[in-house]
Order: structure tokens, then sequence, then C-alpha cells
């Protein structure tokens, strides 16, 4: 590794594009990271307690071959696990504990997509309720199974299930639903059962965007997709990421939650006259919007020829010497209007939706200077590398951009905090 600023990167061209900061890596091609477990999972083709093992002490060797052995794992044949004799406990479990309407329930333990299993122990058998997944023709491809005792917390994926693949619905409709868990999509389908099989629903099993995307990759019909996740500071950033990885798609994007409840099964606790977990929002990603729509102005109205991309350097430089936090101000406003250009290139409207999907996405970001720093310099290796001509050329260097305007605000953000923070304690 060689010394960058405050950050450590990796020399070798396997790794290209990934940065170390203490135990923490990031990949500025893949925008994903982690810790010393997950490097080792990921580019060690490992599993985790081969990784932990390695870690503690063993000689630290990476399988050369890694990319054969991740294929080995992911050619394992996916099997469900063992259903009991009846779904009783299952169906009692959805209708009277989580309080599912009883029609929504059987539909699904009818088609197989719900059903009671059991996993052995030494001293006994338990019984889980799975959520299946299924492809285009209704082959299972991955399963997620939880305990139904009350407040178990006993949950699991089966063992080589496709995250691509998640338990949903397809209907007739233009309209896909997204939500985070399998329990979310039925109380919600319990809220609202209007014609609900006439509409497409999915469950993410978390926060990733794999199952939408193969939905929609499936089913090129659908053309609008309403992100209904939980009402709180995960659920709000997941689908602010989910907003951005569709804005290369040509589908409308619109955004439902739930008004006082975490999430929809709460809601039905809430309309049924129980305790429920109430909706939180996180306060960073507020500031950020109302930022973003104060920022959007300036872009929509500045003279782009008197805006030159080489500004931006010069702003993050003004604020590194001298901590002028309107330079942070001047690179966002500056990005924008360079992402602005390159997305009507496009053909595609830069909307006020658009621009705060792209930077707000940043809102929970950690050192944003840093990462703005080495974004500016992804900015221009890849602008080098391609001249822009092309409609995605232009959309990638125009995200790229939003990125940057991101990461600049959230800076400015923190650091208005924090001075806020000490004249408060100074007063006191």
């Amino acid at each position: 590794m060689k010394q960058k600023g405050r950050e450590m990167y990796l020399t070798d061209q396997r790794y290209r594009g990934i940065t170390v900061n203490g135990s923490k890596w990031y990949s500025h091609y893949e925008r994903t990271g982690g810790g010393p477990v997950e490097f080792l999972q990921r580019y060690g083709g490992m599993s985790e307690e081969g990784a932990i093992e390695e870690l503690l002490g063993l000689s630290l060797s990476i399988p050369r071959d890694s990319h054969a052995v991740r294929e080995q794992e992911r050619k394992k044949a996916f099997a469900l696990p063992a259903a009991a004799p009846d779904h009783e406990r299952a169906l009692h479990y959805l209708t009277k504990v989580r309080l599912i309407a009883p029609d929504i329930a059987q539909h699904f333990l009818d088609t197989g997509q719900i059903y009671e299993c059991l996993s052995t122990n030494p001293t006994c058998t338990l019984h889980n309720i799975a959520f299946v997944g299924t492809d285009r023709k209704g082959v299972p491809r991955q399963a997620h199974c939880k305990g139904m005792a009350r407040g178990s917390g006993f949950r699991f994926d089966v063992e080589n299930s496709d995250g691509r693949y998640g338990f949903g619905h397809y209907g007739k409709s233009d309209r896909l639903y997204v939500f985070e868990a399998a329990l979310d999509l039925l109380s919600f389908l319990t809220l609202y059962p209007d014609r609900w099989q006439d509409h497409s629903y999915v469950a993410l099993g978390g926060v990733a965007e794999h199952a939408m995307m193969t939905m929609l990759h499936c089913h090129p019909g659908l053309q609008e997709v309403i992100l209904c996740l939980d009402h709180d500071p995960g659920g709000q950033m997941a689908t602010m990421r989910l907003r951005k990885a569709l804005l290369d798609r040509p589908v409308r994007v619109s955004v439902r939650q739930p008004g006082q409840e975490k999430d929809w099964n709460e809601m039905l606790y809430h309309r049924a006259g129980f305790s429920f977990l109430p909706a939180s929002d996180d306060r960073q990603l507020a500031e950020m919007k109302e930022y973003a729509a104060q920022l959007y102005v300036e872009v929509m109205t500045a003279d782009r020829n008197r805006v030159p991309s080489e500004r931006a350097e010069l702003a993050l430089t003004q604020f590194e010497v001298n901590n002028d936090l309107t330079a942070l101000h001047r690179c966002a406003v500056c990005a924008g209007v360079q992402a602005r250009r390159l997305w009507e290139m496009t053909g595609a409207p830069f909307t006020a939706d658009v621009f705060e999907t792209g930077t707000c996405v940043q809102a929970a970001l950690d050192n944003p200077f840093y990462k703005a720093v080495r974004q500016l310099e992804q900015i221009r290796e890849d602008e080098a590398r391609f001249p822009c001509f092309t409609k995605p050329q232009c959309h990638t260097l125009a995200m790229e951009w939003m990125t940057l305007a991101g990461q600049c605000m959230v800076q400015k953000l923190q650091e208005e905090q924090m001075e806020q923070e000490n004249q408060e304690e100074l007063s006191w």
C-alpha cells in the first residue's frame, strides 16, 4: 500500500481503485466497502469463518483461484427446507400474530410461496415460516425462514439462495410496489386489498436493489415503481439509493411510506389498537434535501459558460487550506452545473428530483471531503478515458458530478453543525 492524502491505496492492479482508511476499505469502482473479514470474503473467496480464522493468526494466504472458489460455491444446488405436514402454525402466525388478512395469507400458502418448514437440532424439531422467491417460470430460487414464536429474532436465508429473486407477485398492470421484507408486503396488501392482484410486488429481503432490478428485467412492461420502504433512517436512505439505481431506467418512480408507524406491519398493529413502533426521520437526510432544493435553483439559473469544471479543484483546495465553507458551496454548484450539462446531453430533463436523488444519497457519508477529493480524481480519469459522446457515458459522468456535489454538501452541513455545537458549548 501507498499513502495518498490521509488514506492508503492498494497498488496491485487486481485491487485498483481500493483505498484503506484505518481498518476500513472502499472500492471506488464497485461502490462498496467494509472491514477485513468482508475484504477476504470478497477478494479471497473465503467463507466468513475462514476469513476470521486467517485474521486470528493463521498464515494469511489468499487463494489464487478465488474466482473458481466463488463459482464452485455459486453452483451448489439450492434446495428448500423440508415442509411440515400442514401449515396451521404458519397460518396462525400470519393472521393472529402479524394480523395479515386470512385471504391474503391463504393465497400465498396455496401458491407455495409461503409454507411451514422444519429444521432439526439434537434436542427438537423447530417449526419456522418460509417466504420463497421464484424466477419468471415459478421455480424457487431463494427462501428466507424465520421463527414464529412471539418476539423471536431467529431468521436465516436458506443456503445458496439467489438474492436476485425476491418474494412477490406479478400482476398485469404496469405498477411495481417494492418493500424491505415479505411481511411488509403482506401487511400492505392487507391494508390496501382493492384489486391487489392486478399489480406487481416484490420484497427485497433487506435494502439491496437486486430483486427489484430482476423484476424489472423479467417484466419490461412495468413502467412505474413505488418504493414502500420503512419510515426510519435506514429505510429513508435505502429509498434514496434505490431511486438513484433507477435514474437511468425509463420508469416513473414515487415514494410511499407509513405516516406515524415504522413499517406497514406496525401500521396494522396501530389500526388494531395495539402498541406500535413509531416512525423516525433521518435528520441529516432532511437537511440534505432542503439544501439540494436551494442548490438546484442556483444550478438551473447559472450561466454554464461561466462555470468551468476547473473551478471544482480550486474550491476544494480553498476549503482545505482556509477551511472556507463557502468554497464547498461553490464546488457543489460547479459540480451541479457540470451534471446538468451532461444530463441534458442524454435528452432527459434535469429535474429537481434527479438532482435531489443524485446528491442526497451521500447523506450518510463519513469523511466526505476526502471522498470528494478522490471523486474528483475519478471524474478526471473517466473524462480522459472516454470523450463523453454516448448517452451512457454522459449519464455516468453526470452521476459522478452529482456525487461530488453531494459530498461537498455533506461536508458543509457537518462543518456547520460542529460550529453550532462549539458555540453552544462555549455559551454554556
